[in-house]
């Protein structure tokens, strides 16, 4: 979506600049020359390197909030799997317990 923002802000500023609109759509707008377009291609290009830089940014961000998400996962995988050991062994400990209770005494 930012990509689709990105490429059509360019295309407003390419489009919007009067020298790029066709002489019959203006009158009295003569056609650009060939350093005319450059200089306006270099605007634009500009511009969009600007934009593009700020969605680099954006994604490096996104990429380190998502490796800090996967190393909390990792760790809280592990803190579970050694829980749900413990669990185990505890359950097993009180089904012991619980039936050494309900043998008869001697």
């Amino acid at each position: 979506m930012l990509l689709l923002s990105v490429c059509s802000h360019s295309l407003l500023l390419h489009l919007s600049d009067p020298r790029m609109v066709p002489p019959s759509n203006y009158g009295s707008v003569p056609p650009l020359d060939a350093e005319a377009a450059l200089a306006v291609t270099r605007e634009a290009m500009a511009a969009q390197d600007g934009a593009l830089e700020e969605l680099s940014a954006s994604v490096a961000g996104v990429k380190q909030t998502a490796l800090t998400m996967e190393a909390e996962v990792r760790d809280g995988n592990e803190e579970l799997d050694t829980l749900g050991g413990g669990v185990g062994r505890a359950a097993d400990d009180v089904r012991r317990q619980a039936s050494r209770v309900r043998a008869p005494v001697r």
